[in-house]
């Protein structure tokens, strides 16, 4: 599942970061 951290930072429930530029 992903969660929003923040705007454009997606957070996954294994602790992994993922940063989208829209």
């Amino acid at each position: 599942a992903l969660c929003n951290s923040n705007a454009g930072k997606l957070t996954f429930g294994d602790g992994t970061r993922l940063t989208v530029k829209p």
